[in-house]
């Protein structure tokens, strides 16, 4: 079960949610990760070969962990 935490941003509280890596995602998440590795590609991090590797991992996912293996090496700037 997903645990949930208030931080404080421009003296407001907020609740962000975290999921572990065995908690299953949804079709919006799956869609997510995909749309980053799709953006990927687009700015040349990833050849189409491995784009398409990781948009059959990504969109068969299951769990968050199974998501986060699709980005793995990929970092946002």
């Amino acid at each position: 079960m997903p645990s949930a935490r208030s931080t404080r941003h421009d003296g407001t509280m907020t609740s962000t949610m975290y999921y572990g890596p065995h908690d299953l995602c949804s079709d919006r998440d799956r869609e997510t990760i995909a749309q980053r590795l799709r953006d990927a590609h687009v700015d040349g991090r990833l050849d189409a070969d491995e784009l398409s590797t990781r948009l059959d991992a990504a969109l068969s996912a299951r769990t968050y962990g199974d998501l986060e293996r699709s980005l793995r090496g990929l970092l946002r700037i």
